[in-house]
């Protein structure tokens, strides 16, 4: 390699050693490893201009991924977009362009003003500008040491930009040395992660140091923070899969956007995807979340509930919003964790009426049925289809409110709603089967909308008044016995 480089004595003059040099140089290419394919083309542009039945032409080294004759791309920074009408390498045509080769690409839908040296051909939606850089930086063995603050010039790819100097772990860099460091550069830039640079002094004009980029979009970090400099000393020694864990174990419950990931992975998002399995992360929706975050989210749901169980132990569940509201969530996670929870045992749902309702699986709130409870369902089961009001039948006692809350949540109690007079009506549920049954007698033809029956014969012959008969109607509709067609209602269930 070059740390240790073969010594090969050639001559122009007489040609002597150059087969020598030539398999030196093939040796070198043969140990080389391969050039990474994170999935994207990134093609630093050097040179623009246009060519008669090409149009706009930019040249440069393909760094990363193929790059093939129809490819959309972006022209960053800026945005601009276009369509990739023709490749060249070395003046010969080809339908796609392979890492490391230098490259001229035709372009469609841009200008030369579009375009200029300094800029970069990558996928639309990919890359993110930023003005902040976390980078793994070595300073040059000879000269001064480095002090944090310092002026200077960063280059990578093409481009060029001015760039102050912050140390993370220490005041100073000595000549050599190698550190995590940030750079607050004087214009964003679009980069790709893992992107090689090099730094520069204006005056005089020398390198000092070099690196490559972790994090393309970062922000101004914390000196000296032990979480800080562990995350980016395991960027500067992993790859792709070891960004998506750090960034995810960030994000934590609030998970991560695949976008974000891919940025910071320096990898396209299919690739992305494929590396998830591994993590053990879970895609929920737009978000992507790690695995042990996500068990930790399975385990605050899993408190959520027992905290709801031991302060309400009558109460069947808890719908998933206000799961929701108590952990702070965006609802398609929490519902992929309930899901999960369900799917593995550790909840049941269950519930009348409507939404479900989640619990512990072990839990079952009739163990704690009270007398008070089994008082009022009495109440309710001997009152039949004219149900005393709520308020009547619970009026301010805590104990009743909760023995009603545990009785419709069991279904044994029946909430009806009118929804034009914007009442409730409870039933026990024996007097709704009872009035099933005499409906299906009464009315043994009423299969069509011409042989249905009106909500007053209904109501006559339940031998009860519309204050009864049209919450009872409304229930029967909303479970499925019974179907509006027009005035008149068909039996189907």
């Amino acid at each position: 390699g070059l740390e240790a480089p073969a010594v090969v004595a050639t001559s122009t003059l007489t040609g002597a050693g150059l087969p020598a040099l030539s398999e030196a140089l093939a040796a070198l290419l043969d140990a080389a490893p391969p050039r990474a394919d994170d999935g994207f083309p990134y093609l630093p542009v050097d040179r623009v201009f246009s060519r008669a039945g090409f149009g706009t032409v930019v040249t440069g080294t393909l760094r990363r991924g193929r790059l093939s004759v129809g490819d959309a791309v972006a022209i960053v920074p800026g945005g601009a977009t276009a369509t990739v009408r023709g490749l060249q390498i070395h003046g010969r045509a080809v339908t796609t362009a392979e890492p490391g080769r230098r490259t001229a690409v035709a372009l469609r839908g841009v200008g030369l003003s579009d375009i200029a040296r300094g800029q970069a051909l990558a996928p639309p939606d990919l890359l993110a500008s930023s003005r902040w850089l976390d980078v793994s930086l070595i300073a040059s063995p000879g000269g001064d040491p480095l002090p944090g603050g310092t002026a200077l010039r960063l280059l990578f790819g093409t481009s060029e930009v001015g760039a102050r100097l912050r140390l993370l772990d220490r005041d100073a860099l000595e000549p050599g040395a190698t550190a995590p460091a940030q750079l607050h550069l004087d214009a964003a830039v679009t980069v790709p992660a893992r992107e090689p640079f090099i730094l520069r002094r204006d005056s005089p004009a020398t390198t000092v140091a070099g690196g490559r980029v972790l994090d393309p979009d970062s922000r101004r970090r914390k000196r000296h923070d032990p979480r800080v400099l562990a995350d980016l000393a395991a960027l500067a020694e992993g790859g792709p899969a070891e960004a998506l864990a750090i960034r995810l174990a960030q994000a934590g419950a609030a998970g991560a956007a695949l976008g974000d990931l891919a940025r910071v992975g320096g990898a396209a998002p299919d690739r992305v995807r494929a590396l998830l399995p591994s993590l053990g992360a879970r895609e929920v929706g737009e978000r992507i979340l790690g695995g042990p975050a996500f068990a930790s989210l399975r385990d605050a749901i899993l408190a959520v509930l027992d905290g709801h169980h031991r302060d309400q132990p009558m109460e069947h569940g808890l719908p998933a919003e206000r799961i929701v509201r108590a952990l702070g969530l965006a609802e398609p996670v929490a519902a992929a964790a309930l899901r999960d929870l369900v799917a593995t045992g550790d909840v049941a749902s269950g519930g009348t009426q409507g939404a479900a309702l989640f619990r512990r699986a072990g839990f079952n709130p009739a163990r704690n049925e009270s007398e008070v409870a089994r008082r009022l369902e009495a109440l309710f089961r001997h009152a039949g289809l004219t149900p005393p009001d709520e308020a009547e039948a619970v009026g301010r006692d805590v104990r009743r409110r909760e023995a009603l809350t545990y009785l419709v949540g069991a279904g044994t109690v029946i909430r009806a709603v009118d929804r034009v007079q914007r009442r409730a009506v409870l039933f026990h549920k024996a007097a709704v089967e009872e009035a099933r049954a005499k409906l299906r007698a009464t009315f043994p033809e009423a299969t069509g909308p011409e042989s249905g029956f009106l909500a007053r014969e209904a109501g006559a012959a339940l031998g009860i008044s519309r204050k009864f008969s049209i919450p009872l109607l409304e229930h029967l509709d909303a479970t499925g016995f019974t179907r509006r067609a027009g005035d008149r209602r068909v039996i189907v269930g």
